[in-house]
């Protein structure tokens, strides 16, 4: 007995949203418990944790350069 298409494009969507949540939430828990643990509180600990990420998108360079 063999699967339709679909229901096997259904199961392996299904396999490979339940594989991406196992990585993805608790990521996201870490991220918010360290912003809400941050003492001068989550707007401030916001505007940082951007403010960084925006830096190290433009300082990055893309041409091939020898490692530091």
């Amino acid at each position: 007995m063999t699967l339709p298409a679909f229901a096997d494009q259904q199961i392996g969507a299904a396999i490979l949203w339940v594989c991406g949540d196992f990585w993805a939430l608790p990521t996201m828990i870490i991220t918010i418990r360290k912003l809400l643990n941050d003492e001068t509180g989550v707007g401030t600990a916001l505007d940082r944790f951007v403010r960084s990420g925006s830096r190290a998108a433009t300082s990055r360079s893309w041409s091939a350069r020898a490692p530091r």
